[in-house]
């Protein structure tokens, strides 16, 4: 079940598609204007948004795009009585996950509904991994941080982790090399030791330089990183923790960095489909 809002000025629109909705079993709240459907926005958590593009004061578009700098992971399908290809298109280009023509029936709107459900999932699943990797590094992290002076007895069990594990001394050249960064950027731990981390992964050396520069005034960092290495173009989901002695002072930096390269491409891969289809769609005709 979604939580949906509403945002339309046409009375009969908001019971129509209320009902549709309700009975497929989703939770529905309207708005009859932009500032009503923002307050309810920033006052509660709703899983769709669906707007009209024309609204009083304040019109559908000009919505999308404090919705978007507000929370650019919520769906929102904007609609119109006035379909042309340049509006879809440029309702897409703002942020917008669909674009539906009125009048809109229930099979298209309940159509809409279930390609959100799914990315909802996808989303579901995304965060679910993600906690699971923070639980794992973070394990990782005390392990490494109580036994940094003893890190080499620590290697055969740090060159069994799935992910990516480098240390770095406060200069930004690497001190520790396990095998799956070996796996991930075809360099040796002997080739990597004492070389510059960007210079390594082949990444935006402003990036790594912000990271360093974050590391040293608060002791983590968390981003993404685009590589280059012998098998293309990779994503890592990067975290950078500074690594203090026994004295309080900054001794190393741990980096984990997991390959999450598979799962951009797929996330990707569906709101292009999902984008393309809708735009597609309304240039032929518009929908059933």
């Amino acid at each position: 079940m979604l939580k949906i809002l509403i945002v339309d000025d046409e009375k009969s629109i908001r019971l129509t598609l209320g009902k549709f909705l309700s009975e497929a079993g989703h939770e529905v709240q309207a708005a009859e204007d932009a500032p009503a459907g923002l307050a309810l926005l920033r006052q509660q958590t709703f899983d769709l948004v669906l707007s009209d593009i024309v609204l009083p004061r304040t019109n559908g578009m000009e919505m999308l795009k404090v919705i978007r700098a507000e929370d650019p992971e919520i769906p929102v399908v904007m609609m119109t009585g006035e379909p042309t290809l340049e509006t879809a298109v440029e309702a897409v280009r703002a942020g917008a996950f669909d674009y539906l023509s009125k009048p809109i029936n229930k099979a298209g709107i309940l159509r809409v509904v279930e390609q959100v459900t799914r990315l909802r999932t996808l989303q579901l699943e995304k965060a679910r991994l993600e906690e699971a990797n923070r639980q794992y590094r973070q394990n990782l992290e005390q392990m490494v941080t109580e036994r940094t002076g003893t890190l080499r007895e620590q290697a055969r069990l740090l060159d069994l982790a799935h992910d990516a594990i480098v240390v770095l001394d406060m200069e930004g050249g690497v001190r520790y090399w396990n095998q799956s960064c070996e796996r991930l950027t075809g360099h040796t731990a002997a080739d990597a030791r004492g070389r510059p981390l960007v210079e390594l992964l082949q990444t935006d050396s402003g990036t790594c330089q912000a990271a360093r520069q974050v590391v040293a005034e608060t002791g983590q960092w968390n981003g993404e990183l685009r590589l280059s290495t012998d098998k293309g173009a990779l994503t890592v989901l990067s975290r950078w923790t500074l690594v203090r002695d026994e004295h309080g002072l900054p001794q190393s930096v741990l980096v984990i960095n997991t390959d999450i390269t598979e799962q951009k491409k797929i996330e990707a891969r569906f709101l292009r489909a999902q984008r393309l289809d809708s735009v597609g769609q309304l240039a032929g005709g518009g929908r059933p």
